[in-house]
């Protein structure tokens, strides 16, 4: 199967990295590549705008906040609006996703389902090697979890808007 510049664009989309093993473990046909690839070039075009923008903010909101005093109205707008854009964020990557699993058929479907099985069970294999426990750990290992479970309860988690946008977006810009 012979793939040529599709193969490249979709590789080059996905993380920056080599897709060859996916489109081989899903048997994606060169029409499914393309596709995938074209839905993911058209989100990172949606993607860079909301991003420059969001920048914008933050450059509006520093130079608000240095005012004295800042203006509670200028800088709550501001940060509303990047509120608002990282939820569009979450619900665009929603769609983008969903836009991409209907381009597989039942089998690549099934296929898939077995990844995202296997992706539920990162965290464990995770703390595995962690432990030594599988190949790939360290003696670096931080325990806490394993034997107080109630630490991770408060630790900090980071959300769409706390000083990054969800997900490996850069990896998607060409």
């Amino acid at each position: 199967m012979k793939i040529g510049p599709i193969f490249l664009l979709f590789s080059s989309a996905v993380y920056g990295q080599d897709s060859s093993k996916l489109i081989e473990y899903l048997s994606l046909s060169p029409d499914q590549a393309a596709k995938l690839a074209a839905n993911i070039k058209d989100y990172s075009t949606w993607l860079n705008g909301k991003e420059q923008r969001i920048v914008s903010l933050r450059k509006e909101i520093s130079y608000e906040t240095a005012r004295h005093p800042p203006d509670p109205g200028e800088l709550g707008w501001r940060y509303v609006e990047i509120e608002m854009t990282c939820r569009a964020l979450i619900e665009e990557q929603k769609q983008l996703q969903a836009r991409n699993v209907a381009v597989l058929n039942a089998a690549q479907q099934a296929k898939l389902k077995g990844l995202q099985d296997a992706q539920r069970l990162y965290p464990v294999i995770a703390q595995a090697q962690s432990a030594s426990l599988l190949q790939g750990g360290g003696s670096n290992a931080d325990f806490t979890a394993i034997y107080d479970p109630a630490a991770r309860l408060f630790a900090p988690s980071r959300t769409a808007c706390d000083g990054g946008i969800p997900g490996s977006f850069s990896a998607f810009l060409p």
